[in-house]
């Protein structure tokens, strides 16, 4: 950087060019506004704009799942019975499969608060999987919408799972990919699709050739 200094003498500006490198840390300086480096400042390790009533519950979050591009969050009806047991344990199992994690948020207590909860899981993970099915009731259900939804406003890769024997997905995700699986056989018709739409969304990497 050069930098000019003016002498005037016997009517006759004379002007002076220095040359001058500026350093790393003269750049630093002036990125932080000349900030004391050694001041502690309290800060969330997410890396993404979030609500900040949820930002010590996602650092929480953060300390047991390191790695947020390699977390999934799974969208579905909580309930105990058989099928959804299998179907949970079908998703997991690929995942883990495929090396990556899928977190459900009844399965954490993150935050105090139900819906703050559920948005710590939202904000913390890098994708999710949801499932659209009709084992218990015909009608969609709320929750799922709603995370759904939040997922796809903050631009995060959802992987829509529909059961086979509904005719077609919610009206406020008409014209969305999804694909189809069987609910009495999760084992041979999810697998397939989760591992494929990973590698298309750029989530796993396949080492085949």
């Amino acid at each position: 950087m050069y930098v000019s200094t003016r002498e005037k003498k016997s009517g006759t500006i004379i002007v002076h060019y220095r040359d001058y490198a500026l350093t790393g840390n003269s750049y630093k300086a002036v990125d932080s506004n000349y900030a004391d480096p050694g001041a502690s400042i309290a800060v969330s390790t997410l890396a993404h704009p979030h609500p900040p009533e949820i930002s010590i519950s996602l650092d929480r979050l953060r300390l047991k799942f390191p790695d947020p591009n390699k977390l999934g969050f799974l969208v579905m009806r909580f309930a105990a019975t058989k099928p959804y047991e299998r179907i949970l344990s079908v998703i997991k199992k690929t995942a883990e499969e495929s090396g990556v994690q899928i977190i459900r948020a009844d399965e954490n207590e993150f935050h105090s608060d139900l819906l703050r909860n559920v948005r710590t899981h939202l904000h913390g993970c890098n994708f999710g999987i949801a499932l659209y099915e009709r084992i218990e009731k015909e009608e969609p259900n709320a929750n799922i919408g709603f995370e759904v939804g939040y997922l796809m406003a903050m631009n995060k890769p959802v992987l829509l799972l529909k059961d086979q024997s509904l005719s077609t997905l919610p009206a406020d995700l008409a014209g969305k990919l999804y694909k189809d699986f069987d609910v009495h056989n999760p084992e041979d018709t999810i697998p397939a699709h989760i591992k494929k739409w990973l590698r298309d969304n750029g989530i796993v990497v396949s080492n085949a050739n």
